[in-house]
């Protein structure tokens, strides 16, 4: 009960993170278009989710995609009972862990705000 309370509270500090996050990469992307050295290291991976339905992973690969310096290209489902798999090319990040754990905090803040029972799995 607490957690359906809570929901709109949690959309909007999302929506209030997902803002922060968009003007720091922004800003970053910006600076190293303008710098002869820029400090760009790209990087792929293959991200499994935790999401649970086809909306969430368009939603999550949407944002992905939103944010400067990531590029969601490909989604892909296995089968039945096996998780969802994002391909995701990354500017900023020559380590796969790195971009890896950037993607889990981002998943992690989407799925608590959308979901009305919160973050469970």
């Amino acid at each position: 009960m607490t957690s359906t309370l809570t929901w709109p509270l949690r959309i909007a500090w999302f929506l209030l993170w997902f803002f922060w996050q968009q003007t720091t990469t922004s800003a970053k992307v910006v600076r190293d278009a303008f710098l002869p050295h820029a400090s760009i290291t790209p990087g792929f991976v293959r991200f499994p989710t935790r999401c649970r339905s086809e909306l969430e992973v368009t939603m999550l690969s949407s944002l992905i995609t939103l944010t400067p310096g990531t590029l969601t290209l490909g989604a892909h489902h296995p089968g039945e009972g096996e998780d969802w798999e994002i391909v995701v090319h990354g500017m900023y990040f020559p380590d796969p862990d790195d971009l890896t754990a950037s993607l889990h905090d981002l998943e992690n803040h989407m799925l608590r705000a959308i979901r009305r029972e919160g973050l469970t799995r």
